[in-house]
Protein backbone atom coordinates (compact mmCIF):
# COMPACT_ATOMS: atom_id res chain seq x y z
CA UNK A 1 0.00 0.00 0.00
CA UNK A 2 1.66 3.23 1.07
CA UNK A 3 0.64 6.79 0.46
CA UNK A 4 -2.11 7.59 -2.04
CA UNK A 5 -0.89 8.87 -5.40
CA UNK A 6 -0.93 12.63 -5.90
CA UNK A 7 -3.11 13.52 -8.92
CA UNK A 8 -1.16 14.40 -12.07
CA UNK A 9 -2.86 17.80 -12.40
CA UNK A 10 -1.82 18.73 -8.86
CA UNK A 11 1.78 17.68 -9.60
CA UNK A 12 1.80 19.56 -12.90
CA UNK A 13 0.51 22.68 -11.12
CA UNK A 14 3.36 22.30 -8.60
CA UNK A 15 5.96 21.91 -11.36
CA UNK A 16 4.63 24.98 -13.17
CA UNK A 17 4.67 26.91 -9.88
CA UNK A 18 8.36 26.12 -9.36
CA UNK A 19 9.24 26.96 -12.96
CA UNK A 20 7.26 30.21 -12.85
CA UNK A 21 8.43 31.48 -9.44
CA UNK A 22 11.89 29.92 -9.20
CA UNK A 23 11.27 28.66 -5.67
CA UNK A 24 13.07 25.60 -4.36
CA UNK A 25 11.34 22.24 -4.65
CA UNK A 26 11.40 21.80 -0.87
CA UNK A 27 9.71 25.20 -0.43
CA UNK A 28 6.77 24.27 -2.67
CA UNK A 29 3.44 25.11 -0.98
CA UNK A 30 1.71 22.03 0.42
CA UNK A 31 -1.34 22.56 -1.82
CA UNK A 32 0.75 21.06 -4.65
CA UNK A 33 1.81 18.02 -2.66
CA UNK A 34 5.33 17.02 -1.73
CA UNK A 35 8.14 18.99 -3.34
CA UNK A 36 10.19 15.83 -3.71
CA UNK A 37 7.30 14.08 -5.47
CA UNK A 38 6.87 16.99 -7.88
CA UNK A 39 10.62 17.05 -8.54
CA UNK A 40 10.78 13.30 -9.11
CA UNK A 41 7.85 13.42 -11.55
CA UNK A 42 9.40 16.45 -13.30
CA UNK A 43 12.59 14.45 -13.87
CA UNK A 44 10.66 11.40 -15.07
CA UNK A 45 8.48 13.42 -17.44
CA UNK A 46 11.49 15.33 -18.71
CA UNK A 47 13.27 12.06 -19.59
CA UNK A 48 10.13 10.89 -21.40
CA UNK A 49 9.97 14.17 -23.39
CA UNK A 50 6.48 14.89 -22.03
CA UNK A 51 7.06 18.67 -21.98
CA UNK A 52 8.69 18.71 -25.42
CA UNK A 53 5.84 16.69 -26.94
CA UNK A 54 3.23 18.88 -25.25
CA UNK A 55 4.95 22.00 -26.60
CA UNK A 56 5.02 20.56 -30.13
CA UNK A 57 1.32 19.62 -29.93
CA UNK A 58 0.37 23.07 -28.63
CA UNK A 59 2.34 24.76 -31.42
CA UNK A 60 0.64 22.58 -34.05
CA UNK A 61 -2.81 23.28 -32.60
CA UNK A 62 -2.11 27.02 -32.50
CA UNK A 63 -0.75 26.94 -36.04
CA UNK A 64 -3.90 25.14 -37.25
CA UNK A 65 -6.27 27.57 -35.53
CA UNK A 66 -4.50 30.94 -35.78
CA UNK A 67 -1.33 30.39 -37.74
CA UNK A 68 2.28 30.97 -36.83
CA UNK A 69 4.58 33.35 -38.64
CA UNK A 70 7.61 31.09 -39.13
CA UNK A 71 9.56 33.78 -41.04
CA UNK A 72 11.16 35.19 -37.86
CA UNK A 73 12.25 33.92 -34.47
CA UNK A 74 13.11 35.62 -31.24
CA UNK A 75 15.04 34.67 -28.15
CA UNK A 76 14.96 36.42 -24.83
CA UNK A 77 17.58 36.38 -22.13
CA UNK A 78 18.90 38.45 -19.30
CA UNK A 79 22.46 38.94 -18.16
CA UNK A 80 23.04 39.97 -14.59
CA UNK A 81 26.07 40.29 -12.37
CA UNK A 82 26.78 37.30 -10.18
CA UNK A 83 25.57 38.03 -6.65
CA UNK A 84 28.84 36.80 -5.15
CA UNK A 85 30.99 38.62 -7.67
CA UNK A 86 33.54 35.91 -8.34
CA UNK A 87 37.30 36.45 -8.59
CA UNK A 88 38.60 39.68 -10.12
CA UNK A 89 40.41 39.08 -13.38
CA UNK A 90 41.59 42.61 -14.08
CA UNK A 91 45.26 43.48 -13.66
CA UNK A 92 45.91 46.35 -11.28
CA UNK A 93 49.06 48.22 -12.27
CA UNK A 94 51.72 48.80 -9.63
CA UNK A 95 52.21 52.49 -8.78
CA UNK A 96 55.66 52.14 -7.27
CA UNK A 97 57.02 53.24 -3.90
CA UNK A 98 55.80 56.44 -2.26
Amino acid sequence: MGRPIIPYKQVLDGILYVLRTGCQWKMLPKEYGSGSTCHRRFQEWNKLDVFKNAWIKLLKDYDDKIGLNWTWQSIDSISIKSPLGGPRLEIIPQTGAN
